[in-house]
């Protein structure tokens, strides 16, 4: 209870510090140490890139796993404290050298019987070598362990799922090149992921054992983007990935992914981006052919405000059996659900893999001022196919609404090195549940990040 206390206390300081010693931008840098001190190590070093954060939450939820009143330990209250560091040495004009550690601690609060601090290892997040203008060409090659952030945040995000957003790196070799002239770009990936998290660089104080995913797995990734087309951008990318079971709730697959993507601007006003992704192969032994489609439409009212508004429509099929459903890939993340996934789902025998889905989504954001902006959103969820005979009493028979979800986020940039976000969300199960599992379930999580 001290402790969270302690971290409400440091979170309202810097709502009401923050803007004190943030005013003006230029002052701001002037005067703050910690960007004194980085200029004068690039003055020193100019060789070497550095920088870290700290990011802290606080994260409440009740019914979340199980949308059941009666359910012990329903209630659960803890806290994660993540720290991280990273450099880029520069060896060569075309060579780099990236590195990246980090370090986070739990404590659970709630319930009575989780109640510890997990000081996890020291896991290494970052180390790859990166090559550009290879042989003259204009081809980059990264080679190590990196993220892959920057190609698909819908089916290619989170490599290490397990450990929730601790880390998200892939073991992987990276291959992109640059087509100018056409405006495209080709990137070739290969990545060969391990559950066991010391198979190729083992942490340190790795005393848990840690497996960051259920399965060992090996795939292939081609992904081509072109910009020809004034305000458009187009993407076509073909996906291969075998896993092999590690866990006894992991699996064997063989899948492979096709798919393309648009996004661009309708007008001054109106954005839009849709996406179709096919899915062919096979899950423990069960054939796997399944759509998978995500889409959002959004206008802008460019007033003073930034008031925009979106509507939205994703797509995650179902089959007869839950092996049978499209597979998310590396989407297992929270990508706009923080109950749904990797809680509820859990429900599902699929934790933070949330298919067998349509996903209707309406939401309004707006910036009330220049450094608090204001996201709200409602999500009508169905079910594809009604899978109950594999899921238990839990489900029921023929319903397929699984619920409503509201939420609200708000975010914070108190200056150049200090941020956080309140986020809140609701959500009211349907007829997709029986009456074991038809309470209201509940989230609420606030954060502040310390960046430097």
């Amino acid at each position: 209870m001290k402790k969270s206390l302690l971290l409400l206390a440091l979170f309202v300081f810097v709502v009401f510090a923050g803007p004190a010693f943030a005013a003006d931008k230029t002052d701001e840098m002037a005067n703050c140490p910690i960007c004194e001190f980085k200029r004068q190590t690039k003055e020193a070093l100019p060789w070497l890139e550095w920088g870290g954060d700290i990011r802290m939450r606080a994260i409440w939820s009740k019914n979340a796993r199980t949308l059941d009143d009666t359910t012990p330990r329903n209630e659960r209250f803890w806290q994660r404290a993540r720290t991280r560091l990273w450099t880029t040495s520069t060896i060569t004009d075309n060579l780099k050298f990236n590195f990246g550690m980090c370090w986070e601690i739990l404590n659970f609060c709630r319930p009575e019987g989780m109640r510890n601090g997990e000081f996890r290892d020291v896991a290494f997040e970052t180390l790859n070598f990166e090559l550009s203008n290879t042989l003259g060409l204009p081809l980059k090659i990264k080679i190590g362990r990196q993220n892959i952030k920057d190609l698909n945040s819908w089916l290619i995000m989170d490599g290490t799922p397990r450990d929730g957003s601790r880390t998200c790196y892939f073991d992987a070799a990276r291959f992109t090149y640059e087509l100018a002239e056409q405006k495209t770009s080709i990137d070739v990936v290969y990545i060969d992921q391990w559950a066991d998290s010391d198979k190729w660089l083992p942490p340190i104080n790795d005393h848990l054992d840690r497996h960051l995913i259920e399965n060992n797995e090996r795939a292939v990734i081609l992904y081509v983007k072109n910009k020809s087309i004034e305000n458009t951008q187009i993407d076509g990318y073909y996906i291969w990935r075998r896993t092999w079971q590690e866990l006894n709730n992991g699996w064997d697959s063989d899948l492979s992914t096709i798919g393309g993507r648009v996004a661009g601007d309708i007008s001054e006003n109106w954005k839009y981006f849709t996406e179709l992704a096919v899915q062919v192969g096979s899950k423990d032994g069960l054939h796997n052919s399944s759509l998978g489609s995500n889409n959002r439409i959004s206008y802008f009212l460019r007033d003073k405000l930034n008031n925009n508004f979106r509507l939205g429509y994703e797509y995650r099929g179902g089959g007869h059996h839950p092996r049978e459903n499209f597979d998310i890939l590396w989407g297992r993340c929270v990508q706009c659900l923080n109950i749904y996934q990797g809680k509820l789902d859990a429900l599902e025998n699929n934790s933070a893999m949330f298919t067998n889905l349509h996903r209707i989504n309406l939401g309004w954001s707006c910036d009330p001022t220049e450094k608090l902006s204001l996201h709200t959103d409602y999500n009508l969820l169905f079910c594809d196919n009604n899978q109950s005979e594999d899921l238990g009493a839990r489900f029921s028979k023929s319903g397929c609404l699984r619920g409503h979800l509201l939420s609200g986020l708000l975010k914070y940039k108190f200056n150049e090195h200090i941020s956080g976000h309140l986020i809140g969300e609701i959500f009211f199960p349907g007829d997709y549940y029986t009456d074991m599992s038809n309470d209201v379930a509940l989230f609420v999580r606030y954060e502040l990040v310390f960046t430097f």
